[in-house]
């Protein structure tokens, strides 16, 4: 029992990471990358916890932000706005106010999109 609670511990610790290395990339885009690449490596571990579900949810949102990002790379290449990468910010920033809201009620996410 004790050590299903440190798991448990361990793996809302890991998922609150998660999601401040996403946060920062808007500041350091390098902190994203650690961010999924961490979520990926330690996913595993998760497993039976609330948590994975969260950390689902936040692979999902990298992955979908990286292609949000080549393709407003592309606009701006092409047109030159660069607001289209706001949309990706702002996208970025509501799932992670997702994410907030689960993890501090100790829920699991129900959904990946």
């Amino acid at each position: 029992m004790a050590g299903s609670q440190t798991d448990t511990k361990t793996a809302r610790g890991l998922s609150l990471l998660v999601m401040l290395l996403m946060a920062l990339h808007v500041l350091f885009g390098v902190t994203g990358l650690m961010a999924a690449l961490i979520a990926h490596l330690r996913l595993g571990s998760t497993t039976g916890t609330r948590y994975h579900s969260q950390l689902l949810w936040l692979i999902v949102t990298f992955w979908v932000a990286v292609a949000g990002y080549i393709v407003t790379f592309v606009i701006w290449q092409k047109w030159g706005p660069f607001w289209p990468v706001l949309i990706v910010f702002a996208w970025v920033g509501y799932r992670l106010l997702v994410h907030y809201y689960h993890w501090k009620k100790h829920q699991p996410m129900t959904r990946l999109l």
